[in-house]
């Protein structure tokens, strides 16, 4: 399938492993906005960590490449101690972070989602999340197109076709907009944070005290990023597909 994209390399690098704090994550992720990009600490399993440490592509090479104790000591200092110390760390890996983006996500008989449909940058973590409503609206357009097809959701199919092009259609105007406004998002973001210029630090502490100090501005952002726009996915909201 030859699709043209939209492709932004942002510069950066992000270098993952899993850490082992000294207390719990009790569930909590935590995400740190450095000059660098952001420093992302993520729950997982057996109270460790998972680590996203966004970094200038021309250094990730030095943190990949640090012994043990040194980069759990930087690591340390730059996210603090709400963890506690880090004790131990897991084996190191890096990707570029580029903006991908298909200009169309079907053709006929072919449909691209998720990450096929759209690479963005981990700020703010929407990626999942953002792919997660794709299959959401996915399987919604066919569990209706089913059930009106054969009468019933798990009744014969009678010749129904899943690939059929106004079912891949409505697919792609239903994700449009969510999709083009979460990628305008991450994408402003990132380009914020990386803008070492006077008016973009000043926009940047504004814009974080008016979140600290603005519980409106905070329930408007969560929605946002919870991608409760338009139209949302019966999934999304935790309903059933209608006896699927």
């Amino acid at each position: 399938m030859d699709v043209a994209v939209e492709r932004h390399d942002y510069g950066q690098t992000a270098v993952i492993c899993n850490v082992t704090p000294e207390h719990f994550h009790q569930g909590r992720a935590f995400e740190v906005f450095t000059a660098s990009g952001p420093f992302a600490v993520l729950p997982h399993r057996d109270g460790r960590c998972g680590l996203v440490w966004t970094v200038a592509s021309e250094q990730a090479g030095e943190l990949l490449t640090l012994d043990e104790s040194a980069f759990l000591s930087l690591a340390e200092s730059r996210f603090g101690r709400s963890l506690g110390s880090w004790q131990k760390v897991g084996k190191r890996s890096s990707y570029p972070l580029k903006l991908v983006r298909a200009k169309t996500d079907w053709r006929p008989r072919i449909l691209l989602l998720g990450n096929a449909a759209h690479a963005i940058h981990p700020i703010g973590a929407q990626g999942f999340n953002l792919g997660l409503r794709d299959v959401a609206v996915l399987a919604e357009i066919l569990a209706e197109a089913r059930r009106h097809s054969s009468g019933h959701p798990s009744g014969p199919l009678n010749g129904f076709d899943y690939g059929d092009s106004s079912l891949l259609r409505s697919y792609s105007d239903w994700r449009r907009d969510d999709q083009a406004e979460t990628i305008a998002y991450t994408d402003g973001l990132a380009r914020l944070y990386a803008n070492p210029g006077t008016l973009a630090v000043l926009v940047r502490r504004a814009g974080l005290l008016a979140h600290q100090f603005s519980p409106t501005m905070r329930r408007r952002l969560a929605i946002k990023a919870m991608g409760f726009r338009g139209r949302i996915p019966k999934l999304a909201l935790g309903e059933r597909l209608g006896g699927v």
